[in-house]
């Protein structure tokens, strides 16, 4: 197909032209195609052409950067807790300078915490730190939730560290593993799907719960049926190129019989197939098994999350001042 034919598509992409010469040689030029006869240098210079001394062109497609590439490391957990973020949404959002605070009522974690995002030590409150502290507790005294911090690490050790001097508990920690999507998977035939989770899905750890959170996201919702029963099931929540897997949960007495491995191909295959190319899960650290069962899907640790509590609370500014 000729220039001419789809020249008009390529407008505003980065482009290669060969041109001939009148001597009977060749010259590159590389650009933005403003037009079908002129392109943008990297210099900033126009260079003009005529479309019927072209030999042969290109397209240049950028590049597709793999998990965990692609910017400096501070940006990269920034990037994965935000993603993180936006597949498991809470109902309300605020912010406090660049930390983000959010409330759902529910029981989980993630959906009812703050997260710190600007630059270190501290994320940038936008204030005084001891003062935004406050004002955090505040925020969910007046929600009647716990404060609870989800501090990523290493980048925020500082916080870390102030928050357990003044008294914040250490929750649960966690890994957060990355992989790129392979480009295909052995799906199991027990495996099944949705856009949206069933009663019996849900019913298997008591999610009814979370289910506004999991609406609010697209996502694929997969399960592992065994003659009739339910042995496994996951979430594969979908934001821009990434799959974020969740609630990933094989029955206690159902573990090791390769039902989570089945359940994980037909996730993966699944957000490949919707158009993800780079998987996200965070897994308690302590959890060796589950660790191990990702690591065989290619999935390696890129940061941690540690949440903090803190069970005993300040009176409201309200009360005391």
């Amino acid at each position: 197909m000729g220039f001419g034919e789809i020249g008009v598509e390529l407008i505003g992409s980065r482009v290669t032209i060969r041109l001939k010469e009148a001597t009977g040689g060749f010259r590159d030029i590389v650009g933005i195609l403003e037009t079908l006869t002129s392109l943008q240098k990297s210099d900033g210079t126009v260079a003009t052409f005529n479309p019927s001394e072209i030999a042969i062109w290109r397209k240049i497609e950028a590049p597709t950067l793999k998990a965990g590439q692609g910017a400096p490391y501070s940006l990269r957990i920034r990037e994965m807790e935000l993603i993180a973020d936006a597949s498991w949404e809470s109902a309300e959002k605020a912010t406090l300078g660049d930390w983000l605070l959010r409330a759902d009522g529910k029981f989980t974690y993630r959906a009812n915490s703050v997260l710190p995002t600007g630059a270190v030590p501290w994320g940038e409150p936008g204030s005084d730190l001891d003062a935004a502290l406050i004002s955090v507790i505040d925020f969910y005294r007046s929600r009647n939730l716990k404060p609870i911090f989800q501090v990523p690490l290493p980048l925020y050790e500082e916080l870390d560290r102030k928050l357990e001097s003044d008294g914040w508990q250490a929750g649960v920690t966690m890994n957060y593993m990355i992989a790129d999507l392979e480009e295909s998977y052995a799906v199991n035939d027990n495996y099944r799907e949705s856009t949206q989770p069933s009663s019996e899905w849900l019913a298997v750890q008591a999610d009814e719960g979370t289910l506004p959170i999991m609406e609010r996201t697209s996502a694929r919702y997969g399960l592992i049926e065994n003659n009739g029963a339910i042995t496994a099931v996951g979430r594969a929540g979908l934001v821009k190129d990434w799959c974020v897997l969740a609630r990933i949960f094989v029955p206690e007495n159902l573990r090791g019989k390769g039902y989570a491995k089945s359940l994980m191909s037909g996730l993966l295959d699944s957000a490949r197939r919707a158009g993800a190319t780079k998987a996200l899960l965070q897994v308690d650290s302590e959890n060796a098994p589950a660790i191990a069962l990702y690591e065989k899907f290619g999935f390696r640790t890129h940061h941690q999350g540690r949440f903090r509590i803190l069970e005993k609370t300040l009176p409201l500014i309200s009360e005391c001042c």
